[in-house]
């Protein structure tokens, strides 16, 4: 039997099963029934919805960075600085790197794009360096509408042949937790 909406809830529409929904009314009436202790928490998940631009950093997770090899090998890194992290992106042997993946294309091994993750909770950054001094880009969060995100929604962006000269500014973008204004940044410069 399928359950039915009431007054306080509505339907949403174009999801693959029915879901039901408090309306505002009902999230207020719910929030005044709430005990003091826990307003504040109730308060920080409904107005995190509408956050989406900067991630508080009392609740951002520590980043965990890694550089993936050809071979699916990953080395995590201890010193997640954005300096440190920055400078070894840098000086990382790409070019022998994607030799050794070009080698295993030819001979049909299995293998993946070389490159450095940046996770920050949610959010993953992978930027995989290309030949010519230029960059392919892999942006993917949660979605930014916490129903749809709880639903395993998440958006993604792939952007190819960045100049490596706004690497910086885009993995500093990433760290401040800048999510608008990375996007928007990975989108002026796709090609």
């Amino acid at each position: 039997m399928a359950p039915t909406a009431t007054a306080d809830q509505v339907r949403i529409p174009r999801l693959p099963s029915l879901i039901l929904v408090p309306s505002i009314p009902a999230l207020s009436r719910l929030l005044a029934r709430a005990p003091d202790s826990s307003i504040p928490d109730w308060r920080a998940r409904w107005t995190s919805a509408f956050r989406t631009d900067t991630i508080r950093r009392s609740k951002r997770p520590r980043m965990e960075v890694w550089i993936q090899k050809h071979d699916h090998c990953t080395e995590t890194l201890p010193d997640t600085s954005r300096e440190h992290c920055l400078a070894l992106l840098d000086s990382f042997d790409w070019d022998a790197e994607l030799e050794r993946y070009e080698e295993a294309l030819d001979a049909s091994r299995d293998r993946c794009p070389p490159g450095m993750g940046f996770v920050d909770g949610e959010r993953l950054l992978h930027v995989m360096p290309i030949h010519e001094g230029k960059s392919h880009y892999h942006y993917s969060c949660a979605h930014p509408v916490r129903l749809f995100a709880r639903f395993g929604a998440s958006k993604t962006l792939n952007i190819w042949a960045v100049p490596d000269r706004h690497r910086h500014n885009l993995i500093a973008l990433h760290y401040a937790g800048k999510q608008n204004e990375l996007v928007r940044a990975l989108l002026a410069h796709a090609p």
